[in-house]
């Protein structure tokens, strides 16, 4: 069972080796983010044979471009055993499930909580306020959930559907998991891909609810001939639609002037922002823009 320190030693020399860096290149760049670690002690790191403070593992998070989980965890999140203290280990998918803050450690040792409000009581300090809160949406945990089922279907693709040891995989409050494997383990639902397109289905409903409620009274106006221009502050596509809430210059003028005007809903939304992602993402990379 591996132990924290001989598993940050094998991060830092697996990662310095796929990043082409020799200990050399590796010490010098820690010393140009103005943390000084000797090119020795990084081998020593390495060999499990120095120990490393708080301000060492940040340092080196940010030199091999990584993050502290991964220096501390590994790389693997399987079912493998994993030593976190002396007395508590637990599978490398739980710990990581605890370190990204999805999933509390059941310890014999946490006794000043009791077992029944652990979960709850660790998503409350394990996030900030606002990022917790944003996710605990219903709209968030659908698509965290079609998330993991995703990853159950890969997981299973070969094989006659999910097992209990797989479906264990998942993360999430005790009564969201009994369901997930009450679900799993129903001849109708077993099929993973079914799992994933009910999954999709529920993430529809909850997204869709959201944009509802953020929409609320909103207009299309479609005129072509505004098409990539701003009227009144307001900016028309390519297409020349455009949308307006009720009570402005320009939703009285568009209807005034006998102009396609349609109160929407979020299935529209929904549709539009569809056909105009390429005005939200880069057609070569598909990443978001920064600025």
């Amino acid at each position: 069972m591996s132990q924290p320190s001989e598993r940050l030693g094998q991060s830092v020399a697996e990662l310095r080796k796929l990043r082409g860096m020799s200990t050399r290149q590796l010490a010098d760049r820690l010393d140009q983010l103005g943390h000084r670690i000797a090119q020795s002690s990084i081998s020593k790191i390495e060999a499990g044979k120095r120990s490393v403070d708080v301000d060492d593992l940040m340092a080196l998070a940010v030199a091999l471009r990584t993050t502290p989980n991964r220096l501390l965890l590994g790389g693997r999140a399987g079912t493998e055993a994993i030593s976190l203290t002396p007395k508590v280990a637990t599978t490398a998918h739980r710990a990581w499930a605890w370190a990204d803050a999805r999933w509390h450690l059941d310890s014999q040792y946490d006794t000043d909580t009791p077992q029944a409000e652990r979960a709850d009581d660790f998503r409350r300090h394990a996030r900030p306020t606002d990022l917790r809160l944003r996710e605990e949406h219903p709209a968030a945990r659908s698509a965290h959930a079609l998330w993991q089922l995703v990853g159950v279907l890969v997981a299973t693709m070969e094989s006659n559907g999910p097992t209990r040891s797989q479906m264990n995989l998942l993360d999430g409050d005790p009564a969201t998991r009994a369901a997930q494997l009450a679900e799993a383990r129903n001849a109708a639902t077993r099929d993973p891909v079914m799992l994933v397109a009910r999954a999709l289905s529920r993430v529809d409903d909850e997204v869709n609810a959201l944009l509802s409620e953020a929409v609320g009274e909103l207009y299309q106006v479609d005129a072509p001939e505004f098409a990539g221009q701003t009227v009144d502050g307001v900016r028309f596509d390519a297409r020349g639609t455009a949308f307006v809430r009720p009570g402005t210059a320009l939703l009285d003028t568009m209807i005034e002037s006998n102009h396609a005007v349609t109160r929407i809903n979020a299935e529209t939304l929904t549709h539009w922002l569809r056909v105009n992602m390429d005005r939200f993402f880069d057609k070569g990379s598909r990443e978001v823009p920064t600025d």
